[in-house]
């Protein structure tokens, strides 16, 4: 397996290890619980340097994403990130990914470890018909520091050119430091940045935040946090079988500018003229038990959903989950537990927003 730079440390901190998109990476360290509280309640850091950073650079670098994605780059100035989708001509889901974008020729993106191959290929055939080249930066890690404390932590464990300028971005915005850059971004719904940087000084950040009591988290915990705070992960929630439209994501599709053409437009058009048969949305069971991707939701009018997450959550104290279900589905249905039906209830997304409980 491959291993990122910070690899002796979480062996350091005792960190269970697990095989994750090919890489040795730290499932949790001592109690997931912990990790995923200390994020909502303080701070925690993760290494999440097995994604992929992409640089797109060139005369045709604005032109080229406009067309690649379906979020419209073009409603931004630089200096912001965006989220949005890669899609491919049916309307699927190719990946998710953020786009940093810098100037009108440098942009870079963060895409999913999982789906790095398939992406750089897709994009590599995309951009033959613009002037842009597409560069891997292998060499740098990605470490993101999330939580209500994490800003005020930054001085403490940032070299004083990223700790200066985070305190005056806002949620969104990104700065960019020769080949280095961060970002006001996470994947907790909790407050916080992601640092893009050369191993040397990866490994530095690492060691003082953890010194400065910044919770060292894992894969575990990042997943039960996604989860309350209502965001996809690819291959469970989305795929490239699934639409933007069905998957709580029609806000990264931009229909604003009728002239712009991206790949999948078509076919996002037509699901429209036809009617959006399916949505995602939350799912909460307050008895005791758990709710697992693929569990099929029964409804008394007949029809069934499929749960795509699950998880228990630690604020709310009972299993939640997200699931795919007919637009009209009614608000109660039932899984099977135990060999036992046992009630569950739709929610909206997403169940916890900065240490807020918004649904049940």
């Amino acid at each position: 397996m491959k291993q990122t730079v910070l690899h002796s440390q979480h062996l350091s901190l005792h960190a269970k290890m697990v095989d994750f998109s090919g890489y040795s990476m730290p499932l949790q360290y001592q109690s997931q619980m912990q990790e995923h509280l200390a994020v909502r309640n303080n701070a925690g850091i993760f290494d999440v340097s097995h994604m992929k950073v992409l640089s797109i650079t060139g005369n045709d670098t604005i032109k080229f994403i406009r067309y690649l994605v379906a979020n419209d780059i073009a409603k931004l100035p630089p200096g912001k990130a965006m989220y949005t989708c890669m899609l491919n001509h049916n309307g699927g889901i190719i990946d998710d990914l953020i786009i940093y974008y810098f100037n009108n020729r440098h942009i870079n993106l963060i895409v999913n470890a999982a789906c790095a191959d398939k992406d750089i290929k897709w994009m590599t055939t995309t951009a033959e018909s613009f002037d842009v080249t597409i560069n891997i930066q292998a060499t740098q890690s990605i470490l993101a520091v999330q939580g209500p404390n994490a800003i005020s932590l930054a001085s403490k464990i940032l070299p004083e050119e990223y700790s200066h300028v985070l305190n005056t971005l806002k949620p969104f915005e990104t700065s960019l430091y020769n080949t280095d850059f961060i970002a006001r971004t996470g994947y907790t719904g909790e407050c916080g940045f992601e640092i893009v940087v050369q191993p040397a000084t990866a490994i530095q950040i690492w060691e003082q935040a953890i010194q400065e009591g910044i919770t060292p988290c894992g894969l575990a915990a990042r997943d039960t946090l996604r989860v309350e705070a209502g965001l996809n992960l690819y291959g469970q929630d989305m795929d490239d079988t699934t639409s933007p439209l069905i998957s709580n994501l029609k806000w990264t599709v931009s229909l604003d500018d009728t002239d712009r053409d991206f790949i999948g437009k078509q076919a996002i058009l037509k699901e429209i003229e036809c009617g959006v048969k399916f949505k995602l949305t939350g799912v909460s069971m307050t008895t005791p038990g758990m709710l697992r991707n693929n569990q099929q939701i029964t409804f008394q009018d007949g029809t069934t959903g499929t749960i795509t997450s699950g998880s228990f959550s630690p604020i709310l104290k009972h299993a939640v989950g997200m699931a795919r279900v007919p637009i009209k589905a009614p608000e109660h249905g039932q899984v099977m537990q135990r060999k036992q039906s046992t009630e569950i209830k739709l929610s909206p997304l997403p169940f916890i927003k900065k240490r807020k409980t918004v649904a049940i």
